[in-house]
């Protein structure tokens, strides 16, 4: 990892009117792909870039982390770290839930986790491990509700094929019609 190139960072988002003030509450929401911990080239081992990691979640501050390419030794790490203050939900993409993963994290106190699902992109969303057809790797989302000053939103949290803009392009389409199904009137992050 050089700099923080695998950051992307929305702008703070503004939420509804708290109080009587009307004074606006705000949502800060940031996406980081980690990169996998278990990377062969060693200029990128996790041992040796977890400190600039957790310096640049530190840094962002957001009260919700979409995590791509992320191992269970790896969020636990963040979690017993930078994180602590933050709930989780997803897994792992592969048959057991285990393996590379997608994330989400939400600062408690300011955030409530609702409802969280994990699907795999393809023919069968349900069966973990599953994946779109000539696909390397199962590709996931996790969908969630959270809570931002008693207002649902509902979150999507994903990772896309890295090689096909066909695989991209159904997972999109695929993610887009369980969104418009699911998101009944609540706003919606991705």
């Amino acid at each position: 990892m050089r700099g923080h190139e695998h950051l992307r960072a929305a702008p703070t988002l503004s939420g509804a009117p708290v109080g009587g003030g009307g004074r606006l509450v705000t949502l800060r929401v940031a996406t980081f792909n980690i990169r996998n911990g278990m990377a062969p080239d060693r200029a990128s081992f996790w041992w040796l870039r977890r400190g600039l990691v957790s310096s640049v979640v530190a840094e962002v501050d957001a009260d919700l982390w979409g995590l791509q390419e992320v191992y269970g030794f790896q969020r636990r790490w963040l979690a017993d770290g930078v994180l602590t203050t933050h709930r989780w939900a997803g897994s792992g993409r592969n048959r057991c839930g285990r393996g590379e993963g997608v994330y989400l994290a939400a600062r408690r106190g300011r955030l409530a986790l609702g409802d969280a699902d994990v699907r795999w992109f393809g023919s069968a969303p349900t069966r973990p491990g599953s994946k779109l057809a000539g696909a390397g790797f199962p590709r996931i989302v996790v969908l969630a509700e959270v809570r931002f000053v008693a207002h649902p939103v509902l979150v999507a949290v994903t990772h896309l094929d890295e090689k096909s803009a066909d695989r991209r392009r159904a997972s999109v389409e695929q993610l887009a019609g369980w969104l418009e199904r699911e998101a009944d009137g609540r706003p919606v992050v991705v």
